[in-house]
């Protein structure tokens, strides 16, 4: 069995292989990353390069046609005294000359327009045609083809699918041996914890309860999970829910089994079905109500099942406004001393607070003002808030956590993802 390592493991290893490409260590081999289809490969690596301070320029190696890799023939007229070598007598003879391949000139442009350079990810290269091999091997080898080269800032990294079901059926040894090849695993933590974070709260909720779905066996005759799958779906059921949440709602089965399998479809359904009837949006209406009202909150998450007191965290997405805020304090304050729920929302609001820093992912007004002055993590900014009414901005004046170093202290040690 192959031995894989962990995705940001193998994207470390990328960075420095890079880097010592940059200090101009000789005989660096290009980096290959090699795994199952759907895991990030592509997007792992688009992000690595804008981290670095480098332009992405992203090339799938199986639609490359031979001349975007050769040029094209220009024609100019030969050297005085050339046409002698004419067998067909013609005093008009042309020579030819050829262009600078579209991935040569597009890879040296984008060079320039990064700070540091140009990461050009070679995709698919088990794909690659017979017809355009000996190019690919000629610009992995040398950063050259048809002579024409890269821009010594440009830095080539390749990726490829590794199974049977993804037509992979090995590449030419002397490609592998000028190649360094990462095989890679999916981390199902990392992705869960930092790349679905914005997923619909129905979805999330559903994989990080049953994260074998998230990645299941390949299959050539039925859809099967895998983040690429799963984040497409979700996108468009994100979509369909904020525009007719019940008509969603009744056909979130349909709108998965397209996507993902059949069986985790039907479970993705139960699990939706029985969040909904959690109904925490009209707990934060109620409670909202109560606040406003100078009243005591009456929820109290004890009373609640087991299970749901850990799903009732997921309250944090339906935190949108100054009101739910103070709403949203004040119930983490009465249920304190519950361990599961206090626990669920404070690791929830601290992975969307690092996706709003990290992936300028939006965050509400009512988490921004709970984080950045309730909690006092990040800049507090009154400008942040904008257009609220002369009650809000008293809210948001007078805004604070009652008996804030205990609360902190029960908070705090679960808002650390890592």
């Amino acid at each position: 069995k192959d031995i894989k390592m962990e995705m940001k493991k193998a994207l470390k290893m990328i960075q420095l292989n890079i880097e010592a490409e940059q200090n101009n260590v000789g005989g660096v081999k290009v980096t290959t990353l090699s795994g199952k289809p759907g895991i990030g490969k592509t997007e792992r690596t688009r992000k690595l390069a804008k981290e670095m301070g480098l332009s992405f320029y992203h090339v799938s190696a199986p639609e490359v046609s031979i001349e975007q890799l050769t040029g094209l023939p220009e024609f100019t007229d030969v050297e005085p005294g050339f046409e002698k070598y004419s067998v067909s007598n013609n005093n008009f003879q042309k020579s030819t000359s050829w262009s600078c391949p579209e991935i040569i000139a597009n890879a040296n442009i984008k060079a320039k327009e990064g700070k540091k350079g140009c990461l050009l990810l070679l995709d698919d290269i088990h794909e690659t045609p017979l017809s355009t091999i000996p190019y690919f091997y000629q610009l992995l080898n040398e950063k050259k083809v048809s002579g024409w080269t890269l821009d010594e800032e440009v830095y080539i990294v390749t990726a490829m699918n590794d199974s049977d079901s993804a037509n992979f059926a090995g590449l030419p040894s002397p490609i592998i041996n000028r190649m360094s090849i990462l095989k890679v695993d999916f981390d199902e933590k990392e992705f869960l914890d930092k790349y679905s974070v914005n997923f619909n709260y129905l979805v999330r909720s559903f994989l990080k309860a049953n994260p074998i779905f998230l990645s299941e066996t390949e299959n050539t005759e039925a859809p099967f999970g895998s983040p690429r799958s799963w984040t497409q779906a979700n996108n468009t059921f994100n979509y369909i829910y904020e525009q007719d949440k019940e008509f969603a709602i009744e056909n979130v089965e349909d709108f998965f089994r397209g996507s993902i399998s059949e069986k985790a479809a039907k479970e993705l359904k139960k699990r939706v079905v029985y969040l909904e009837k959690l109904n925490l949006q009209n707990y934060v209406n109620q409670g909202v109500k109560e606040v406003m009202a100078d009243k005591e909150i009456t929820l109290d998450i004890s009373e609640k099942e087991q299970i749901d007191q850990v799903l009732m965290g997921y309250i944090v997405n339906f935190i949108d406004t100054i009101e739910d805020s103070i709403y949203f304090t004040k119930l983490l304050e009465k249920n304190i001393d519950n361990r599961s729920f206090i626990g669920f929302c404070a690791a929830e609001v601290y992975l969307k607070y690092c996706a709003h820093l990290d992936e300028g992912q939006p965050i509400s007004d009512g988490l921004r003002l709970f984080i950045e002055k309730g909690l006092e993590v990040g800049e507090f900014d009154f400008n942040n808030y904008k257009e609220m009414t002369p009650t809000q901005k008293k809210i948001v004046k007078n805004y604070k956590i009652s008996e804030r170093e205990n609360f902190l202290n029960s908070i705090i040690p679960y808002m650390n993802a890592d």
